[in-house]
């Protein structure tokens, strides 16, 4: 097992609990659903069963190996299938790819003109990783409309999350950002 899934394991609960977060603050019926570095496919299992149908996720660890998981690089994906989705999530992806790839991978996002983008990335405003140098990456206002930010802290060594609304962007460790593509 590697490091990367050793570390997706112990998490697990966290990102459940990341997702429950943000699904409350979404309205999805019979979209279609796209999970972009999907790990275990956790979103899946938060969504009705009949629904399911209307999912696909992608990753480049075979971690399933079922009909609606595709185990490919997510840049691959995105340059050979234009199929249209309604709601693209990329939770915990683009933080583990390299700014230049970063940047592609935002620039194959935003022509996706008619789907909502539910993307997370490090704080680059907390207080600790600014000292650190933690978070930094690049800027998406030029592609996206952020049409809202979730402000989440993940309470170190424990699965703990907790929404911040007023602090947020000082202390939280991820931001959600739900995204439209400026493209038309």
């Amino acid at each position: 097992m590697s490091s990367l899934e050793k570390l997706y394991r112990k998490n697990k609960k966290y990102y459940q609990r990341r997702l429950s977060i943000i699904l409350d603050r979404l309205h999805i019926e019979n979209e279609k659903i796209l999970d972009l570095g999907c790990g275990e496919m956790l979103l899946k299992d938060f969504l009705p069963t009949e629904r399911n149908g209307n999912y696909l996720g992608v990753d480049n660890i075979a971690y399933q190996n079922i009909s609606d998981f595709i185990c490919m690089d997510v840049l691959q994906f995105l340059n050979v299938n234009h199929n249209h989705y309604d709601f693209i999530f990329c939770l915990g992806l683009l933080d583990h790819l390299d700014l230049e790839v970063q940047n592609e991978f935002l620039d194959l996002l935003s022509l996706r003109q008619h789907s909502k983008i539910i993307l997370s990335k490090s704080n680059e405003k907390n207080i600790f990783f600014r000292f650190l140098n933690v978070g930094r990456g690049v800027e998406f206002e030029h592609q996206f409309l952020i049409l809202k930010k979730i402000y989440l802290l993940k309470i170190p060594k424990t699965s703990l999350v907790i929404h911040l609304t007023f602090i947020g962007s000082i202390f939280a460790t991820e931001v959600i950002y739900f995204l439209a593509s400026k493209k038309n």
